[in-house]
């Protein structure tokens, strides 16, 4: 596995401002740059893009609730991927994102999912097989992520990337959850 990581803000996914995230490789290459994205019917402060040194770039974005929507983004929020022009859908898995980070969705009309595992990271799968491994960062630690075979400019290698960015925002209102139940 390839091993990449960056620093991302304190504040990077609750701001609608954010300072370009260089994403260095194990070798201290800069392997891309994390910036704020903008896909049409997403949150602002919810949507990031990470564009490589060579290849299109990839936007993962929270969907913006709706008056009808409202109680769903809460509890079982969509995001959308963006790579080369095509868009994806993710969505919490209901049930499981209660307890953990847990998100499924298609890439390149493939099954992904993405499960928190006991030790904090993030393990990405498509059809069974693992695409790689993110452990979040802290303010003083930098996000890393452990890449299987994906490489910069595809889908995979751009989700796997951005995955901690939106892992970072469940993390946010599943404790503001849980304090007006607790």
């Amino acid at each position: 596995m390839k091993v990449y990581s960056f620093h991302e803000g304190a504040f990077d996914s609750v701001t609608k401002s954010m300072e370009p995230v260089n994403v260095l490789a194990s070798d201290g290459s800069i392997a891309g740059v994390i910036t704020r994205g903008k896909i049409p019917g997403c949150e602002i402060a919810g949507t990031f893009q990470f564009t490589p040194e060579t290849g299109p770039h990839t936007s993962i974005g929270v969907r913006r609730a709706t008056i009808r929507s409202a109680f769903s983004r809460l509890f079982r929020p969509t995001y959308e991927v963006i790579h080369d022009g095509v868009a994806d859908i993710f969505v919490d898995r209901l049930g499981e994102n209660f307890l953990y980070f847990a998100v499924k969705g298609q890439l390149n009309g493939g099954a992904i999912t993405a499960r928190e595992d006991w030790d904090g990271s993030v393990v990405v799968t498509a059809q069974r097989k693992a695409l790689g491994r993110f452990q979040p960062g802290s303010v003083l630690a930098r996000t890393r992520v452990e890449i299987a075979e994906a490489v910069p400019g595809t889908a995979e290698f751009g989700l796997l990337i951005l995955l901690p960015l939106i892992h970072s925002i469940y993390k946010d209102e599943s404790d503001a959850v849980a304090s007006l139940f607790g």
